[in-house]
């Protein structure tokens, strides 16, 4: 083949280690998916989506994802309470559902956190939820080829903390778009919480840069440009 495409550096290295250890052609090669962004842009936080996701006049951070075992929403749940011990008013909005809600509900109520884990159900107003978000939060233990979640609050200018993991490295640039912690480690993710939680400037520079980040590696528009591109360089001239 003239290229081959995987989707994150992670997709790249996992087909490698499963099927060609010795090594991938050098024209096998990572492109991101692009995403429509288009309505996914900075801009002021709504008060009362703040308030319905638990945080009127307290620090939220947002998980966005679905009730499945492996975005490790246990982990972020058992992390709380340091959290807490270091920020007592911080809210954990879990935005999403699915059929492990009875175990997380339990959970919680097990660790005496319902007033600062709150299930906020499936959201049709994404955009507004990342805006009224201190940060946002997704702690996967395995897969993640390229999450739209983190792309998408990104582009919303917000900023992120997230397992290493997967695909995640591709779209959060540690220390620079975001932070990244060790997957299932109650007491690291914890930690990135709250140093972040503890230091607005670096979340509203984390957040300027994450949003260039998006528009320029992971808007479709800049996806088309690149395939465009590929495409030429393949055939030998500009694809119109």
């Amino acid at each position: 083949s003239q290229r081959t495409l995987f989707v994150s550096e992670a997709s790249r290295e996992s087909f490698q280690r499963g099927y060609r250890p010795r090594g991938l052609p050098a024209n096998w090669d990572v492109m991101h998916n692009g995403i429509d962004i288009a309505n996914f842009v900075p801009g002021p936080m709504d008060p009362a989506v703040r308030a319905e996701l638990g945080g009127a006049e307290r620090p939220v951070v947002v998980l966005p994802a679905a009730f499945r075992d492996f975005k490790g929403i246990p982990v972020a749940i058992r992390a709380w309470p340091q959290v807490l011990a270091r920020h007592p008013d911080a809210v954990l909005a879990l935005v999403g559902g699915g059929e492990s809600e009875p175990e997380l509900r339990a959970l919680v109520d097990g660790l005496g956190l319902a007033d600062a884990v709150k299930f906020v159900g499936v959201r049709t107003d994404m955009p507004e939820v990342y805006r009224a978000a201190d940060l946002v939060l997704l702690p996967s233990t395995h897969g993640e080829n390229l999450p739209t979640v983190l792309i998408e609050a990104s582009a919303t200018g917000c900023a992120v903390a997230a397992s290493r993991i997967g695909g995640i490295p591709d779209i959060v640039e540690e220390g620079v778009t975001g932070a990244l912690f060790e997957p299932g480690d109650p007491g690291q993710l914890a930690t990135t919480v709250t140093a972040l939680l503890s230091d607005p400037d670096v979340r509203a520079r984390y957040g300027a840069a994450a949003g260039e980040r998006a528009r320029r590696e992971f808007s479709a528009d800049a996806w088309l440009a690149r395939l465009r591109a590929l495409y030429g360089d393949v055939v030998g001239g500009p694809v119109r």
